[in-house]
């Protein structure tokens, strides 16, 4: 995010930290009362200063540590849901309780007003949809795998059937977009491995099509390295097939023939049988 900077006709750039009650209110401007955040120097008063002090190197290296990264900071949001001050203060105090170290009967306490309190759980849909839409919130894109953990989390411990599904639906019509960027994808599918292989079976398999057009001749290697230098199209590539390997380890796979392999994985079959054949002869 940004302010326009008047006096010096540049962008001051503020440094954003996202605090949870904001996911409440799409597209608004919290009323809830929050600290002055700091702003961090534009460049051009970045350079005047460093310039009279400084190397050129150390220079560029300080004001490249300063650039905000853009994309995890812009968000565009189409739907206003605009709430009462009132109501963003309450979930504020309930957010913070939640996720605070210390008196745990305050904790079992706002725990029970999240379960009970129907003005409360309206706003789930929304912080729900704020984790998985990327297409409003690029943040979801670097946030997505840790957000899905304690999503897996809660959602086992508290027996929140209903509120997996959408979540699950939500993150599932990601493959829908045709904006949608690679790391997403890769992270909504960390996401359903995460889950099991019946989420995959679900919520994953609908959408092998698309995800072939995407990673196009793509081949699955004997063993999977996470490396940064990978281009986007091979992480995908990786993240599906680990995915499709995780589900013909489960009781799910009923058979591993070549016809069940195309039935069930379509354009993935071929080389899923492949992983198949080779697993059984070293094994």
């Amino acid at each position: 995010m940004h302010l326009a900077n008047s006096n010096l006709n540049t962008k001051a750039f503020r440094d954003v930290k996202i605090q949870p009650h904001w996911l409440v209110i799409e597209g608004e401007e919290p009323a809830a009362f929050e600290e002055q955040q700091n702003f961090v120097s534009s460049f051009h008063e970045l350079e005047l200063n460093l310039k009279k002090r400084k190397e050129p190197l150390e220079f560029f290296e300080e004001a490249w540590k300063a650039k905000p990264k853009l994309e995890a900071c812009l968000v565009r949001t189409k739907v206003i849901h605009p709430l009462s001050a009132e109501e963003q203060q309450l979930f504020k105090e309930i957010m913070e309780i939640m996720v605070a170290d210390g008196d745990i009967n305050k904790k079992n306490q706002a725990m029970k007003i999240l379960r009970n309190d129907p003005t409360i759980q309206s706003l789930l849909s929304r912080i729900i949809s704020f984790v998985g839409n990327s297409m409003k919130a690029n943040i979801a894109q670097e946030c997505l795998c840790l957000l899905t953990k304690i999503l897996f989390k809660i959602f086992k411990k508290h027996d929140l059937p209903y509120a997996q599904h959408r979540t699950l639906n939500i993150l599932s019509k990601n493959f829908q977009h045709s904006k949608t960027s690679p790391a997403t994808l890769v992270a909504v599918i960390f996401c359903f491995k995460l889950f099991g292989p019946e989420v995959v079976e679900i919520y994953l398999f609908q959408h092998l099509k698309k995800i072939k057009d995407l990673i196009g001749n793509y081949k699955p290697p004997e063993q999977f390295i996470d490396s940064p230098r990978k281009h986007d199209t091979t992480k995908l590539g990786d993240a599906i097939f680990e995915a499709l390997f995780e589900y013909i380890k489960s009781p799910l796979m009923e058979e591993r023939t070549l016809e069940y392999c195309k039935q069930i994985f379509g354009p993935f079959g071929e080389d899923i049988f492949k992983r198949i054949k080779s697993d059984a002869k070293y094994n």
